[in-house]
């Protein structure tokens, strides 16, 4: 077996039709693989990336207008001065009162909110985009009801609405750390019937809302252990490597590896508090129930600032893997949008703080979304064969490295996320192992279980999760149809 090693951070292990080669070789690095000439470029998914990386931009803008202007106004409200701007005495309706409509009184107030109305509906278009173009249904549907919240956010009625969008947009942002329940684009691009990829998106929707759903009964059930707590929401560097099986058309395997984070239970807290919190508020504000209206406000606003809480870890995580520029705007824009809720969301200052945090969180996604699209122009024209997980394996990092030296964990994570070589012997033997074994097993779970629980031990092999994403033969034909539909043939010829 010949090694070529360029990216330890990014392994590629290539077998012929899921069968051991003798010579089967590793790659690390993927600019090695053939390019083949795109026939058909879609001008739709083309146009997607460009017009959310615009849009966030845009987006940005308007929240920071809508936060200048408000907060010039509250400044206005204190007779030309900051004293008690940031005070929430006697700024935020009582139950009784139920949820205020932000009124400002000054021109420039007036122009900041029409900033932030445009910036909302921006952001809506934005996040339509990418929820189509990135296999995020639920953040789709999130962002167009925010259209609708967008020309009357300032009344109770918009709020809620926008709590509701948010709730469901933030339910797919949370699948960064489980990317097997994005909608799959060849699934999708495979099939002929419209009915048919209106089943599958609507699938996915359903899948989407079941995590939450476990997510937050895993919270309820594990609230009181204090591993539980700081392996989910105070780890900043993520502990598991994932080793993921994919196959090309042809059921050749391609293994990858790559370090991710546990599931964010804070954004799916964030979505669950929030659409229960967004939903009463728009109930009980057309009941005109006012103590419940603002009731539901205040859980609203609870839902907030977990979302809050989870996009600060989302930056922080983004950060500890690589993600500079995107990662600090992502952090500091939930640290400030923490902030609004203790000042009540329906007041200027709360509001105004938590447009500016919208507006530092929409700055990360207009990052993201460049490199987004420089991918996307990137493989409008030339881009490598198509291939597709059909199985993963996780392993918690901490449960093989000796307890009795974290160092070496921090050792090891730090080559991990840098790319460059491991010096962990028991690491690289553990993947050498589990990778020859892959190789003599492919598709046959227990089998692989049971090999390494013979080569490596019960207690190491017992760390190895191993998790079917699709069927084997199945992937093959939809990779095929795909090949077809964007290379011009089922068997283009690479141009390298």
């Amino acid at each position: 077996m010949s090694v070529n090693v360029c990216n330890s951070n990014n392994i590629q292990m290539v077998l012929s039709k899921g069968r051991p080669e003798k010579k089967a070789s590793i790659s690390f690095c993927s600019s090695q693989q053939p390019l083949y000439a795109v026939k058909n470029s879609s001008f739709i998914k083309n146009a997607l990336p460009v017009f959310a990386f615009v849009a966030s931009m845009v987006t940005a803008i308007g929240y920071l207008g809508g936060s200048a202007g408000l907060f010039y106004d509250s400044y206005k409200d204190n007779g030309d001065s900051f004293k008690n701007i940031f005070s929430k005495k006697n700024k935020t309706s009582g139950n009784q009162e139920g949820v205020k409509t932000i009124n400002p009184n000054t021109e420039i107030g007036k122009i900041g909110l029409k900033f932030a109305k445009i910036g909302i509906a921006a952001s809506s278009a934005a996040g339509f985009a990418c929820g189509l173009g990135e296999g995020i249904p639920m953040m789709a549907l999130g962002e167009a009801i925010n259209m609708g919240a967008a020309p009357v956010i300032e009344t109770p009625i918009g709020t809620g609405l926008f709590g509701i969008g948010i709730a469901s947009v933030f339910s797919g942002l949370a699948l960064d750390n489980t990317p097997e329940l994005k909608l799959n684009p060849y699934h999708v691009m495979a099939e002929e019937k419209f009915s048919k990829k209106v089943e599958l998106v609507a699938k996915n929707m359903v899948a989407t809302a079941k995590e939450i759903s476990v997510s937050i009964f895993e919270i309820a059930k594990n609230i009181h252990k204090p591993k539980f707590l700081k392996e989910n929401f105070l780890h900043g560097t993520p502990r598991t490597v994932v080793f993921q099986e994919s196959i090309n058309k042809d059921g050749k395997v391609l293994i990858s590896k790559a370090l991710r984070h546990n599931k964010n239970y804070l954004m799916h807290a964030a979505s669950f508090t929030l659409g229960l919190g967004g939903i009463g508020v728009v109930l009980f504000s057309l009941a005109n129930n006012k103590k419940a209206q603002k009731g539901s406000l205040y859980a609203e606003e609870g839902g907030f600032l977990f979302d809050n809480l989870g996009m600060t870890k989302y930056g922080l995580d983004k950060l500890t893997t690589g993600a500079k520029g995107s990662g600090i705007s992502y952090a500091v824009g939930g640290v400030i949008n923490s902030g609004s809720q203790f000042m009540g969301l329906d007041n200027k200052n709360g509001r105004a703080m938590q447009w500016l945090g919208i507006a530092l969180v929409f700055l990360g996604f207009s990052a993201d979304r460049g490199k987004t699209l420089k991918k996307t122009l990137a493989n409008s024209k030339n881009r490598g064969e198509l291939t597709d997980v059909v199985r993963e394996w996780k392993v918690d990092l901490s449960s093989i490295v000796d307890k009795n030296h974290p160092e070496d964990l921090k050792k090891l994570l730090k080559e991990l996320k840098n790319g460059s070589k491991v010096t962990n012997e028991k690491f690289n033997n553990i993947e050498k192992i589990f990778t020859e074994t892959i190789g003599e097993n492919f598709q046959k779970t227990e089998e692989i279980s049971n090999v390494l629980n013979n080569k490596l031990g019960k207690e190491i092999a017992d760390n190895f999760k191993p998790k079917k994403i699709a069927d084997f033969e199945d992937t093959k034909k939809i990779l095929k149809i795909c090949t077809k539909k964007i290379f011009g043939s089922e068997n283009p010829k690479p141009k390298n």
